[in-house]
């Protein structure tokens, strides 16, 4: 990585120079899109390569709310796309990260309904509920997607890393 990048991701850790969109990596601080792609992508990625393998439990989040159930990091790949094979609306150059996770079995989250308040388990039936699944999916990636890139740093929301990132969920079968 250039000296020019390192001074870029070095400010970037700064909220106060979080950046509004990816394009501003082009158009402030003028890189070429190998630059882009070999210096800032290629930090990301390695940086979320260090979570492969690692376990991460609801309990510890501040934000996990009604939610109980720990994952594994099970796999990071970074793909670049043609711009005309695919709309990627956030993506500059065709770049995506895409961040593959397991739920272990056991995990559980309240639901609430015209009964009251259920423990109910994360299974891939409960996701494909049609009434309610969605939104418990919903929130389970924005919660993964949340602790992985916090764990890494600050630096990942300032530089809108998630704009960039498909996560791939498997959920428990029973």
């Amino acid at each position: 990585m250039n000296e020019y990048i390192k001074k870029i991701l070095s400010k970037l850790s700064n909220p106060s120079w979080a950046l509004e969109n990816r394009s501003d990596f082009v158009d402030v601080y003028g890189l070429s899109e190998d630059e882009y792609l070999n210096g800032i992508v290629d930090f990301e990625v390695n940086q979320l390569n260090k979570t492969e393998g690692e376990f991460f439990n609801t309990k510890l989040h501040k934000y996990s709310g009604s939610y109980d159930f720990v994952f594994k990091v099970t796999g990071i790949q970074f793909i670049q796309y043609t711009k005309v094979s695919v709309s990627l609306e956030n993506s500059l150059f065709g770049e995506v990260i895409e961040i593959y996770v397991d739920i272990d079995s056991g995990g559980t989250v309240d639901i609430t309904d015209n009964l009251g308040p259920t423990t109910v388990y994360i299974t891939e039936d409960l996701i494909n509920d049609s009434d309610f699944g969605w939104e418990i999916e919903g929130e389970i990636k924005e919660m993964i997607i949340d602790m992985i890139l916090t764990k890494e740093s600050d630096l990942f929301n300032n530089i809108r890393t998630y704009d960039i990132v498909e996560l791939y969920v498997e959920y428990p079968k029973k």
